[in-house]
C-alpha cells in the first residue's frame, strides 16, 4: 500500500513521512461511485490523502457523463446561472489582468470551457488552451486549443505560456508535486500560476465533518491546507505571491448530509439562495483563512 506523503517525502529527499487514519467510513455522496478507500492525514505537513492511491486508468470511472463540470451552460434565465457568471466574470478579470498583451493562458480542468470563454469577452487578444481528462460537447474548439488526458501526462505541443489557470483542480491530481513541476516547465521565465483549491483548516470541514464538500470523495485524492500548499510550491520552484481565502463548501456540504446522490439534480433556486445566506460569512471566516477553499498564486522562479 502506497501510504506515504508526496509532498513531504519529495521535501525530505525520499524520505517517508506516515500517513494515519483520518476517516474510513467515507462515500460518494453526490454520485454514488462505489470506491473503499480511506482517507488519511500526514503526520508532519497534514496533508490529507486517499489509500490506496488512485491509478491513472482509474481516474475516468471516478467522473460520470452528469458530472456538473462537463454539462452544458444552465439557462442564462435562472438565479443560480447568474451566481455563476457573475463570479466566473469575477474571477476572469482578475486572471486576465495577469496576463500581457496577447500573451498565453492554459486552463487545466477547463470542463465545458466556460471559463475560457468569459476571459476571451475581457481580453480576446489571449490565446486559450484547454486540457482536461474528458471532451465534452460544449468546449468551443474555435476559440479553445484543446488537449485530452492527464495533463502532467502530456507532451504539449504548444509553446510557452504566461499563465496557468487550474479551479479545484489539483485537489484532483495524482502526484501534485509532478503537476506542478509540469505547470513550471511550461511557464515563461515569470510565468503565472494560478489556483483555487478546498482548504483543510476550514470551519466548514469542522462543521460537517465527513459530509464536507470538499472532501469530493472519490474525486478529491490530495486535500490541503494553507501550509503545505505554500510547502508544495516551493518544492517545484515557485515563489509564492498570495495565498488568500476564497468560499466555503456550505450547500454541498448541507446537501451531502440530507440529500445523498444531489450531483445528478440541478442545481437551482436552492443553491443561489444558500449561496447569498453564507456568502456574508465567508467574507469574514476569510479574515482568518479559516474558509472551506483558498486561492493562490505562484511565479516562475
Amino acid at each position: 500500500m502506497n501510504n506515504h506523503c508526496v509532498i513531504c517525502t519529495k521535501a525530505d529527499k525520499g524520505l517517508t513521512h506516515t500517513l494515519n487514519v483520518f476517516i474510513e467510513n467515507i462515500q460518494d455522496y453526490e454520485y454514488g461511485i462505489k470506491e473503499f478507500r480511506s482517507l488519511y492525514e500526514c503526520n508532519s505537513c497534514g496533508l490529507v490523502s486517499m489509500v490506496p492511491k488512485i491509478q491513472s486508468n482509474e481516474l475516468y470511472k471516478l467522473y460520470p457523463d452528469q458530472y456538473s463540470s462537463y454539462l452544458n451552460k444552465p439557462s442564462s434565465r435562472s438565479l443560480f446561472s447568474k451566481i455563476k457568471n457573475f463570479i466566473n466574470r469575477y474571477e476572469a478579470s482578475k486572471v486576465a489582468n495577469l496576463i500581457p498583451q496577447n500573451g498565453v493562458m492554459i486552463e487545466v480542468g477547463c470542463g465545458n470551457g466556460l471559463f475560457l470563454e468569459e476571459i476571451n469577452k475581457i481580453r480576446p487578444d489571449i490565446k486559450l488552451i484547454g486540457y482536461d481528462i474528458k471532451e465534452t460537447d460544449y468546449i468551443n474548439q474555435d476559440l479553445i486549443e484543446f488537449y485530452k488526458g492527464e495533463f502532467e501526462n502530456l507532451d504539449p505541443k504548444h509553446g510557452p505560456c504566461d499563465l496557468i489557470y487550474f479551479s479545484n483542480l489539483i485537489e484532483h491530481v495524482i502526484n501534485p508535486v509532478h503537476f506542478l513541476d509540469h505547470c513550471h516547465s511550461l511557464l515563461k521565465v515569470q510565468g503565472i500560476i494560478y489556483g483555487v483549491t478546498p482548504c483543510h483548516n476550514s470551519i466548514d470541514r469542522k462543521i460537517f465533518k465527513k459530509f464536507w464538500g470538499g472532501y469530493h470523495y472519490p474525486r478529491h485524492i490530495n486535500i490541503f491546507n494553507e501550509q503545505n500548499i505554500v510547502k508544495l510550491l516551493n518544492l517545484s520552484s515557485f515563489k509564492l505571491l498570495r495565498v488568500s481565502g476564497s468560499y466555503g463548501f456550505w450547500y454541498i456540504s448541507l446537501a451531502n448530509y440530507f440529500s445523498p446522490l444531489h450531483g445528478y439534480k440541478k442545481r437551482g433556486l436552492l443553491f443561489a439562495l444558500c449561496s447569498l445566506l453564507f456568502f456574508p460569512l465567508d467574507l469574514i471566516v476569510n479574515l482568518f483563512m479559516i474558509t472551506g477553499s483558498m486561492t493562490f498564486i505562484g511565479k516562475k522562479s
